[in-house]
């Protein structure tokens, strides 16, 4: 009995090392790749909760909405998530807060 019969067991367990290695890769480049290519657009006010509610009722008139963050920086990006940090606008009333609401599509 020359023969380590263990040998076929340990050439089964590198291929899966290797082949998880391979998936961790894949990963890892989709993730770089996506958060490369990011764009990060449609940066405007938004204008529809003022127009549709002037339209209601003439009478009302609300505030202006304030202007897009400023400096997006997007980081942590994974398969399913992304981490942003802005600033925020320029000439905001202190003591105000405002929302944002961020859309995304899917590749």
């Amino acid at each position: 009995m020359g023969k380590d019969p263990l040998i076929w067991l340990k050439a089964v367990q590198q291929k899966r090392i290797e082949a998880m290695k391979r998936e961790a890769f894949r990963k890892l480049f989709e993730t770089i790749t996506a958060l490369n290519h990011m764009h990060l657009t449609g940066m405007k006010k938004h204008e529809s909760v003022t127009s549709s509610t002037t339209e209601i009722n003439e009478g009302l008139r609300l505030p202006d909405p304030p202007n897009p963050p400023r400096d997006i920086v997007a980081s942590n990006a994974t398969a399913g998530s992304v981490c942003l940090k802005w600033d925020p606008p320029i000439f905001l009333e202190e003591g105000k807060r405002y929302w944002y609401t961020l859309t995304f599509k899917t590749r």
